[in-house]
């Protein structure tokens, strides 16, 4: 090979430098564009299953939810309750076994999105799934919530505050940190709403009483 490339004359070796060269600057902008393209893809697909899902969470939370669940497109919806049981689908969702199997809810209630097997809802391919947690309207009265660092807790720890509360229903009254800086609790009254002051019910942002599930499947033609 290297006698071969001393053969060569200076106008060829620089003719192959510059074509290996310009191959290879094509294969690396080729590849950048594909992942930037998935990546985008991706986060369209994710937008669009968060915003039905969080349409269905509100109307779950309202209890005004009909059966089967409208959606739009491609979109698989599933309701499943603390348990991991159906409550109510989307026309060819299944209604008797979740999309996500009991191993695999946990990670998706802390906002984890994954793909699964396409055969789980008829299709092929992979599907992507992801979750949203929403709970019946709090009652007035004393309220808590908590925060806990479980990822790394050996090496990290969170920097986490409690803002002023934008409804004035809403009165922080204390809050309580543990020496290692890893667990948050919020102590907070939810004062009864003003006759007809048409306040909506405070619904509580974080729990899993109901667990919206919005799937909606890409099945990667780009790929």
């Amino acid at each position: 090979m290297i006698r071969w490339w001393r053969r060569r004359s200076l106008r060829a070796r620089l003719v192959l430098i510059g074509t290996f060269g310009l191959a290879a600057g094509f294969l690396a902008g080729g590849l950048a564009l594909f992942a930037v393209l998935g990546l985008t893809l991706q986060r369209t697909v994710d937008d669009a299953a968060l915003s039905t899902a969080r349409d269905v969470a509100t109307l779950a939370a309202a209890g005004q939810l009909p059966d089967p669940v409208p959606v739009a497109g491609g979109q698989v919806v599933q309701v499943v309750d603390a348990e991991g049981r159906v409550r109510y689908a989307s026309i060819g969702a299944d209604r008797l076994v979740s999309l996500l199997r009991a191993s695999e809810l946990p990670a998706a209630r802390n906002g984890k999105r994954m793909y699964v097997d396409g055969s789980r809802a008829s299709v092929e391919g992979p599907i992507r799934v992801v979750l949203l947690a929403s709970l019946p309207p709090l009652g007035p009265g004393r309220h808590q919530i908590r925060y806990r660092n479980a990822h790394r807790a050996d090496i990290g720890v969170y920097l986490a505050n409690a803002l002023v509360p934008a409804s004035d229903r809403v009165a922080i009254n204390g809050q309580q940190r543990d020496a290692a800086q890893r667990e948050l609790i919020v102590d907070y009254e939810l004062r009864p709403s003003r006759p007809g002051s048409g306040a909506l019910p405070f619904a509580a942002s974080l729990g899993v009483a109901v667990l919206v599930l919005g799937a909606l499947w890409w099945r990667r033609r780009s790929a």
